[in-house]
């Protein structure tokens, strides 16, 4: 049994917290002064992130202070999208407060600005580099890619998930209605890579849904001229799925989509390395 360290170092995914309790408050003051027109002043919001904070403290047995993150600008998966525009689906919709909070996480929290890639991809890489001191925290499903301790906060519906230790192969979980897969490590980048993901407009393989994408990285009896590890039958059994729907000339396609998909682990200067077929970290 792996036994939880304490005080590891949060590393947060402030993206999210903007949008999340930007929206919050302005829904928990409307409630509270019963008028649906008014706003909450600043105060409240923050008192609301302080609390965000500290919960996530106490759930991660921590009392060292979090490191924030925030994406700003263009990132460079925009370039890379050419099937479909990345993020292209997204409706533009942010709190009274966004630009409050954004400068709040920055000036008065020491939030980092990223730029070029994304909040998600920099939390990455530093958790990678960290010694194992660090613990990922974020309800941004993609983080479940990386290997390391990671904790997800509740959120209405939506139960907390960990704090986990992930390790690089992962596993997939398919619901018993079988609409939802989850998962972690290259097992869920896998499944990322065939379903596709909606809410940031990624394609993934034409046609395959939770099921077919966990049968697929399930179906353990592939052989080929020799032993697999886990990790590499899945792989081929992407490129066979990639090839059977879109023909000898799939490789270029699975290249955009894993790019799209893959959390970078590595910078090459300024520039992330992005994934090539057969990666794994």
């Amino acid at each position: 049994m792996t036994i939880f360290p304490s005080n590891l170092t949060p590393l947060i995914d402030a993206d999210i917290l903007r949008y999340e309790l930007g929206f919050a408050a302005e829904t928990g003051w409307k409630t509270t002064l019963e008028d649906p027109d008014a706003l909450p002043p600043f105060d409240y919001v923050a008192e609301l992130l302080h609390a965000r904070l500290e919960h996530i403290k106490t759930e991660c047995n921590t009392t060292v202070t979090p490191i924030l993150y925030l994406t700003e600008g263009r990132t460079f998966r925009f370039d890379i999208a050419k099937s479909k525009p990345y993020k292209g689906t997204r409706v533009v919709n942010k709190p009274w407060h966004y630009n409050n909070l954004s400068v709040y996480l920055k000036d008065v929290l020491n939030a980092k600005v990223i730029t070029g890639i994304e909040a998600d991809d920099a939390l990455a890489i530093a958790h990678l580099n960290s010694n194992k001191t660090t613990i990922l925290v974020s309800r941004d499903k993609d983080l479940r890619q990386i290997p390391g301790w990671f904790y997800s906060w509740e959120l209405g519906k939506q139960p907390s998930f960990g704090p986990i230790l992930i390790d690089q192969a992962g596993s997939l979980n398919l619901s018993e209605d079988h609409k939802k897969l989850t998962g972690t490590g290259l097992a869920f980048f896998y499944a990322q890579v065939l379903m596709g993901d909606k809410t940031d407009n990624i394609p993934g393989l034409p046609g395959c849904g939770p099921v077919d994408t966990y049968n697929i990285l399930t179906d353990m009896t592939i052989r080929h001229e020799y032993a697999f590890s886990n990790s590499d039958l899945q792989l081929y059994a992407v490129e066979a799925a990639y090839a059977q729907i879109l023909g000898e000339n799939y490789k270029e396609y699975l290249l955009e989509q894993g790019q799209l998909c893959w959390i970078t682990r590595k910078m090459n200067k300024e520039y992330p390395i992005l994934w090539k077929i057969g990666m794994t970290e």
